[in-house]
């Protein structure tokens, strides 16, 4: 034993002196822009920030030597020194520590940059060129130097400990759920774990960007906070000191781009919370957790227990689901609120059909209206379904009684939805006409760019779903085959088909449009893992015992579920493990980061704001409530601002001109 323990100190040693310096760090920096510093060799290793990749040209090494002081050197031993003769730039070119190679480096926590103060007394900054000069003389902001926080590319999460604790726990609960359900047969504990991890995996989902996403979300977040004020006036800029479009739906004042139900109820948890990007995103949390039991009733009214408890357990644990909580994904909050309702209005009408029972014909009509409500015209589709499911029955078709509940469910989502109309039309008839137009040009034009093919949804089943199409349509065959009654075969596959055909004919294509009928794809897949274990799994012909097969299923369901949520994926778009990565979550997680305190540099909230990063202007106003612009300072607005006394001011990139450096009054952000 002694021996051992003699022999694992004489290794220990000999690892130690192959080892790295005492207190040597391996580093990466990036600038406010999200590139990483770089000693490229092609322009003498001089220092510069305009890599997106990390590799070994931008990693550094960097030592205490006392107090604040440190030296960088790179991964091949050479010192980072600044060179006063060439500009006071920064080259990695010094094989032997001298003076100027040491830096005084202090960690601002406020903005989580780095003070870096060369040995000439001036302090490193990033100019125009993206070059590293020791020039300024204080320390400033967007010009400064981010030490990169994620972990070595080899180990195998980026997720913070918080968000793990969030997704090993989920991943607990649903595995006890499958346990419960496979050995115990107590459905309803089942459920209860499984609607828990549900909620867990959301929390995780809301976790991952500590910043307003690109598109969408930073939109619906500033115009949600605009309702605070006033519910039936959503803005966007609530002071726009610029002429502007009212048809354009990102620079305009009054904001219909959207409806408005999904934005009340985000303004609603930031009436009662406060506002930020959690809070924001918490209504699609509860929304997408309570559909786990939607889903779930559904399917064991239509089909049987098995098939309703496997469409819930891929639902819960839906990668795509995942995207659209998190606001990554865009029409995010928007798509999980449509979703929800279209849903919601599904499993009322499935109730209605079960029970006969007419107070569901109401919750038919409220949820249609409040779908419609999120996206427009699209939310009726629960009614496309229910007309077909009378008309192909033989007898049902010949009963007034069929027509008139149809008819009465539409008059209250009439109720519900017409409302907003009038009063947009009313109110702001210029922004509501244009809107209106511009969703019907949605039929014949690929807005914005949104193009695609007749297939485009059918090939995006893979990034929905995560399995082809055809293994799709395999699995509503067997879901036709199981489900219990004719009248609901031919309304939810008329949901499946008009869904998939009506997006597929328009012109505008986006991946989340089919999103609205998920539960009912997740109900086919959901059949095909009923068939497989029937056949397979319970077959004795397959595996002889039934604690053994009960095994096999719990294991199987369980890598499913991991399948589907794909964490690789979602590690990749929500961390730094990105192996060609660009520069869009080191670029977002440092800007909001000064954003959340812009208002302790810019005390007063009357001023202007220009020369934001593009579209960053409006998370600007989001955690600021500043106005602010994404355009610089011309000298036209330079001087139409003076004449009406408007205050401004500006960040530097570098390039700003003598008309704004020569006035004192504009505050500038370096």
């Amino acid at each position: 034993m002694k021996n051992f323990i003699y022999l694992i100190l004489i290794c220990s040693v000999l690892i130690g002196c192959t080892s790295k310096e005492p207190h040597e760090k391996e580093v990466a920096f990036y600038s406010f822009n999200g590139n990483y510093l770089s000693a490229d060799k092609c322009m003498d290793s001089m220092l510069i920030a305009n890599k997106h990749e990390k590799h070994d040209w931008e990693t550094f090494l960097l030592k205490n030597i006392e107090g604040n002081t440190y030296t960088i050197k790179t991964k091949e031993n050479i010192f980072v020194a600044v060179d006063t003769s060439k500009s006071n730039r920064l080259f990695a070119n010094q094989s032997k520590l001298t003076k100027d190679c040491k830096f005084e480096i202090m960690f601002d926590e406020k903005y989580e940059r780095l003070s870096i103060k060369a040995a000439n007394g001036k302090y490193v900054c990033i100019g125009k060129d993206d070059i590293l000069t020791a020039d300024s003389d204080k320390s400033s902001i967007i010009s400064s130097v981010f030490i990169d926080k994620g972990k070595n590319q080899t180990l195998n999460s980026y997720f913070d400990d918080y968000q793990l604790i969030f997704l090993i726990n989920a991943l607990l609960l649903i595995f006890l759920s499958i346990l419960f359900f496979n050995f115990r047969k107590k459905i309803n504990l089942s459920l209860v774990f499984l609607l828990l991890g549900g909620i867990l995996l959301r929390v995780f989902a809301v976790s991952l960007d500590p910043y307003l996403n690109l598109w969408d979300e930073r939109f619906h977040a500033l115009v949600a906070k605009s309702m605070l004020e006033n519910p039936l006036k959503p803005m966007l800029y609530a002071n726009p000191v610029l002429p502007y479009f009212k048809e354009s739906w990102s620079v305009n004042h009054i904001w219909l781009h959207k409806q408005p139900l999904f934005l009340w109820q985000i303004a609603l948890f930031f009436k009662l919370f406060g506002y930020n990007e959690i809070i924001l995103r918490i209504p699609s949390l509860i929304m997408s957790s309570v559909s786990i039991l939607f889903t779930y009733r559904i399917a064991r009214l239509t089909c049987n227990k098995k098939i309703a408890y496997y469409a819930a357990l891929l639902f819960t644990t839906s990668y795509f689901t995942i995207e659209l909580v998190s606001g990554k994904t865009s029409t995010d909050h928007n798509d999980i609120a449509f979703a929800f309702y279209i849903t919601a209005s599904i499993w009322a009408w499935t109730e209605f059909y079960f029970s006969k029972n007419r107070k569901w014909i109401i919750c038919i009509g409220l949820f249609a209206g409040m779908a419609i409500l999120n996206k427009w015209l699209s939310g009726l589709l629960v009614y496309a379904g229910w007309g077909m499911a009378v008309l192909s029955h033989p007898i049902e078709r010949k009963r007034l009684v069929n027509y008139l509940n149809i008819w009465y469910a539409f008059i209250i989502t009439i109720i519900v939805a017409l409302p907003w109309q009038l009063y947009i039309l009313y109110k702001y008839p210029i922004e509501s006409r244009f809107e209106y137009k511009y969703n019907t040009e949605h039929l014949y034009k690929a807005v914005e760019g949104h193009s695609g093919d007749f297939f485009f949804h059918f090939d995006k089943t893979l990034t929905i779903y995560g399995v082809h199409f055809l293994i799709i349509l395999v699995a509503l065959l067997l879901l036709w085959k199981t489900m219990k009654r004719y009248d609901y075969k031919i309304a939810f596959f008329s949901f499946i088909i008009l869904s998939y055909l009506f997006f597929s004919i328009v012109a505008t294509k986006m991946d989340a449009f089919t999103y609205c009928i998920s539960v009912l794809i997740y109900m086919g897949l959901g059949s095909m893992l009923y068939w497989l274990f029937e056949i397979i799994v319970v077959n004795k012909k397959y595996l002889a015992g039934k604690i053994y097969s009960k095994s096999f299923t719990t294991l199987l369901l369980f890598l499913v579920c991991i399948y589907n949520l794909n964490l690789d994926k979602i590690q990749y778009y929500h961390s730094n493990y990105q192996k060609n990565r660009d520069n869009y979550r080191t670029q977002n997680s440092t800007h909001s980061c000064l954003y959340k305190n812009l208002n302790k540099i810019l005390t007063d909230k009357n001023l202007v704001l220009f020369n934001a990063s593009q579209h960053d202007n409006i998370s600007i106003m989001f955690y600021s409530g500043i106005t602010a612009y994404d355009v610089p300072i011309t000298e036209a607005i330079y001087r139409d601002f003076k004449k009406r006394n408007i205050k401004m001011a500006t960040f530097d990139t570098g390039d700003l001109p003598d008309f704004i450096k020569n006035d004192p009054e504009i505050v500038v952000i370096k």
